[in-house]
């Protein structure tokens, strides 16, 4: 599974929680995997490829918050390092203009 780590759903904000059905990109939400105070992680297929995929978004206050943002980057930083089959991979975001992965 791939993990995308995404930092803002749009360039004019952040969004609250993504809906099954929802499309990020060309990430077709499937649904919620997991939540926690920092983040959601959702469960999407890349409808390109038909691959399934784990996207992490930061919660609204951690996107305000420049200690706790800096967290969630440093996170995804660390991720792309590891390489390890019991790891998930940290891949780049295709479209940096609408969001940052």
């Amino acid at each position: 599974m791939q993990s995308l780590c995404v930092e803002s759903y749009s360039q004019s904000g952040s969004i609250d929680e993504l809906q099954i059905g929802h499309q990020l990109d060309h990430f077709l939400i499937e649904s919620l995997a997991a939540k926690s105070g920092m983040a959601s992680i959702y469960r999407a297929i890349d409808v390109r490829s038909g691959q399934m995929v784990a996207i992490k978004v930061p919660r609204f206050e951690v996107e305000v918050d420049p200690l706790l943002f800096d967290r969630f980057k440093r996170e995804e930083q660390i991720g792309r390092k590891l390489n390890h089959p019991g790891v998930v991979k940290v891949f780049d975001n295709e479209n940096p203009a609408a969001f940052t992965w």
